[in-house]
Parts: structure tokens; sequence; C-alpha cells
């Protein structure tokens, strides 16, 4: 019944990036959170394996 809302519109909280070519700073917070989530796991890894 909402179809007419500006977040259906937008895309909501999942909305595409911005259309600029920089990128927006949900991207760099996504590749920061994934960079440390990869040592969070490496690390793991390497504590179990020793």
């Amino acid at each position: 019944m909402r179809s007419d809302s500006s977040a259906d519109r937008d895309g909501g909280a999942f909305g595409c990036a911005a259309p600029s070519g920089s990128m927006s700073d949900k991207d760099l917070l996504g590749i920061v959170l994934g960079g440390i989530a990869l040592l969070m796991f490496a690390t793991g890894l390497i504590l179990v394996l020793q």
C-alpha cells in the first residue's frame, strides 16, 4: 500500500550508488569492514592451524 512512497522510488536502504564516478561513503565503509572481516578470518585460521 506504500507503492508511492519515496523509499520505493529511491530503492530504500538498498538503493543504487550515486551515479557520479566517485565512491560513496557506503562503498568505502563496505570495503573497510570487508577487509577487517577477512583479516579476522585469516587470524582465526592461523590460530586454529598452529
